[in-house]
């Protein structure tokens, strides 16, 4: 954030609670600076003529005039909705802190009546989900590069998870459902292309100011967005619409890692050390070095390898193992070298135990009382007691061509989905790294559906915790008859074996 809009939101966050004292580290929370940098700020603001003033002691702090206030704005209830409204639709886009900060100003500076209407009125509308998010920092730094028109150095991850790095010129950016994209000139294709900032992993601006360039003809496709004024009373020739490839297609992006996901990673890894703060970003070190931040706002995370190379993903489009890679990669760029040669070695051993297949856990389920194998979802197959709907417990991967499962590979491939399981909370807690869930199955605070991919279990003792899992989840669906089926049969073979015994 620039320093004159840093002044001004440092008003307006002692303003929303006027007369009220805010303390010190509350405003640094708020605009995500020191402690030491609001205490400067708050110096050049008084001397401007700004009435703040000091309170010292338990609860004090800052506050400001009460009477000292903006003109009244001409706006009327609707009117100020109708704003609020694509505000808050735009919030995961860029410029959406701009947005947040113009929200705050528009009801400051209405009258207090038309206020408290438009945010009665407003807190009575549900608003979707528009775009795809990416992380924060890459979104800051785009819209600075946009703004000066920079030339910036983009790392760029493409689909199929290869990172290249090339010079763009930033112009503009495309806003839509289906994603946000840096509209930019490439100097390494020599041609206009568009970035999806979810997939930007790095981005450095330069000194260098990019030359002007028409949007529409750069890209060789007309956007539906309007532009402030037509393109004649600009002086600019109109382009002739061809879509040669047209607008970027929907964003696809949800698999099975999230910052619960890289931080249970991290935390295995020795000799680290975590540190979080109240604004939800954990940062990991080895010894002295940072090598990791994960940010549960954003659902990204920013790796550092050796001193400078730095790059974030938005965990919720990349596959497991490779954030797992990057994580360690990331680790043994910073710890000690006979460290990291022990923990490969130990991955090692765990790697060449036995893999968990599908062939075992059929076997496990079939095992248990009245269990069989048939369809549970127009033709998918899981696991149920019996043909009814209420007695399915558990499944192969999510379901087929399902818009609420929404795992992309390779994070469905070779999956166990429990239908039920009684000790999800728990698990989600100590075993993130092993186990997780997505939305379609709930609140992950409740038990529920968990889903646990069978290449991150080896050996003997992962069987057994999963088969503990499968008979939970059978319990959870199975008749009272069937439950007394499975006790006889425990007792009796408890009984065997003290005869042989």
């Amino acid at each position: 954030m620039r320093r004159t809009d840093r002044l001004y939101a440092l008003v307006e966050e002692l303003r929303a609670r006027a007369p009220r004292p805010v303390s010190r580290n509350t405003l640094a929370d708020a605009l995500e600076v020191t402690p030491r940098t609001v205490e400067r700020d708050i110096l050049s603001l008084q001397q401007a003529g700004v009435p703040i003033w000091s309170q010292r002691g338990r609860g004090g702090g800052y506050a400001i005039e009460s009477r000292w206030s903006m003109p009244s704005l001409n706006f009327d209830a609707t009117e100020a909705v109708a704003v609020i409204a694509a505000l808050a639709t735009a919030r995961s886009l860029p410029f959406g802190d701009a947005g947040r900060r113009a929200e705050r100003k528009l009801l400051n500076a209405m009258t207090v009546a038309e206020a408290t209407r438009a945010m009665e009125v407003a807190a009575r509308l549900r608003l979707g989900p528009f775009g795809v998010p990416a992380t924060q920092s890459v979104v800051t730094a785009v819209e600075e590069a946009v703004v000066d028109r920079r030339v910036v150095e983009l790392g760029y991850r493409d689909r199929q998870g290869v990172i290249t790095s090339r010079a763009v010129e930033a112009h503009g950016l495309h806003l839509a459902d289906t994603g946000s994209y840096l509209v930019g000139w490439c100097r390494l294709r020599d041609a206009g292309r568009a970035f999806r900032l979810d997939r930007i992993v790095s981005l450095v601006p330069t000194e260098e100011i990019a030359p002007a360039r028409e949007l529409d003809s750069m890209l060789d496709w007309i956007d539906e967005a309007v532009p402030p004024r037509p393109a004649a009373e600009r002086g600019v020739k109109p382009t002739v619409a061809r879509r040669s490839w047209g607008p970027p297609r929907r964003a696809q992006n949800c698999t099975g890692s999230d910052p619960n996901f890289v931080r249970a990673v991290a935390h295995r890894l020795p000799g680290v050390q975590s540190t979080a703060t109240r604004g939800g970003r954990t940062r990991f070190k080895a010894g002295d070095k940072a090598f990791l931040v994960v940010v549960d706002e954003d659902s990204s995370a920013t790796f550092r390898a050796g001193t400078s190379d730095e790059y974030s993903f938005v965990l919720a489009q990349i596959g497991r193992d490779e954030v797992r890679a990057a994580v360690e990669e990331a680790w043994s760029s910073v710890a000690a070298p006979e460290v990291v040669a022990s923990h490969r070695k130990a991955r090692q051993r765990w790697a060449g135990q036995r893999p968990i297949t599908e062939d075992d856990v059929r076997r496990l389920a079939l095992s248990l009382p009245g269990a069989n194998e048939g369809p549970i979802w127009g033709q998918d197959l899981g696991f149920r007691i019996g043909d009814e709907k209420r007695t399915r417990f558990a499944r192969f991967g999510p379901p087929e061509g399902s818009g609420v499962g929404n795992l992309l590979p390779p994070d469905d491939e070779h999956t166990l989905v429990l239908l039920r399981c009684p000790r999800r909370p728990e698990l989600l807690a100590s075993s993130a790294d092993r186990f997780f869930t997505t939305p379609h199955y709930g609140d992950p605070r409740e038990p529920g559906g968990m889903i646990v991919r069978l290449s991150e279990h080896r050996g003997e003792a992962d069987l057994a915790e999963l088969a503990e899992l499968l008979e939970e989840a059978w319990l959870d669906a199975a008749p009272p008859d069937l439950v007394e089926k499975l006790e006889r049969k425990r007792a009796g073979s408890v009984r065997s074996r003290r005869k042989r015994g």
